[in-house]
């Protein structure tokens, strides 16, 4: 079989993402998606998060999350706070209060579905990609009992050392987020800066940096990865050689073979 026919075989037979709505800790709508793997559940739940922080997920097929879902995860995916499509006050709720938000609706879907009982509370696993690495390495400093396992990819790691090596159109982005100067701000920025609860971390994570990253610089990634080990944190590190995307097939296929052989070993699975 080709690979082209193989390709084609995978997407017909692709689960569909299902609509999913639940309500947050302040009484608001959130909307995403799940998809389901085959058997009865509760499932290991991957709470995948989204980047952007201005994007969204749709209904449309991603290879990583078949991946996901063919290794035995129930695939959550949230349209938290500051995703857009659900009106600007959805939008820019986060402009001037990043992080919180985010997490705060992640564990709330994690919640819903756990309540559900189609998720197991003792397999939840968050993992994203960007701001969704970012949103990742906070939720397992704030919250470490409710993971047994994170996936950040190309994350922010230390939010002030991150905005010193940005390119200077990133650097503009992240004061119309924080809602100033990183440096005329530091207690905000280290309140909301994932290497700020480093100590606090217990699950396995695996970070994933591009050396030629000019979004989400390296310098800090290592940072916080050097933080997290000298905090006693089990933390593991891919590397390769492009930006913030390697937008190469075989190292694109490294990396998800990395990612899955990763939770192979830190999570129950089926």
């Amino acid at each position: 079989m080709t690979a082209l026919r193989r390709f084609f075989r995978r997407f017909v037979n692709a689960l569909r993402p299902i609509d999913w709505r639940y309500t947050n800790d302040h009484g608001q709508e959130v909307h995403g998606w799940i998809v389901e793997p085959d058997g009865d559940g509760p499932h290991p739940l991957m709470v995948f998060v989204h980047g952007g922080p201005h994007w969204l997920y749709d209904d449309h097929y991603m290879p990583e999350v078949q991946a996901y879902v063919d290794a035995g995860f129930l695939v959550a995916m949230p349209n938290y706070r500051g995703s857009t499509g659900y009106g600007r006050a959805w939008r820019d709720h986060i402009i001037g209060n990043i992080g919180f938000p985010e997490v705060e609706d992640v564990l709330a879907g994690a919640d819903d579905l756990i309540a559900r009982g189609i998720a197991d509370p003792e397999r939840v696993v968050i993992g994203g990609w960007s701001w969704g690495g970012y949103i990742t390495l906070l939720a397992l400093g704030l919250h470490p009992d409710r993971f047994v396992a994170g996936v950040a990819g190309v994350p922010v790691g230390d939010y002030l050392d991150s905005y010193d090596d940005s390119a200077p159109s990133l650097q503009a982005y992240d004061r119309s987020l924080a809602g100033g100067v990183v440096h005329d701000i530091p207690e905000f920025i280290a309140e909301r800066s994932p290497i700020t609860y480093v100590d606090r971390v217990r699950a396995p994570v695996l970070v994933l940096v591009g050396e030629h990253d000019t979004r989400c610089v390296p310098g800090q990634v290592y940072r916080y990865v050097r933080a997290l080990k000298k905090a006693g944190g089990d933390v593991e590190l891919y590397s390769y050689e492009q930006g913030h995307s390697s937008y190469v097939v075989d190292e694109e296929v490294r990396e998800w073979a990395a990612v899955l052989e990763f939770l192979r070993h830190t999570v129950p699975l089926p």
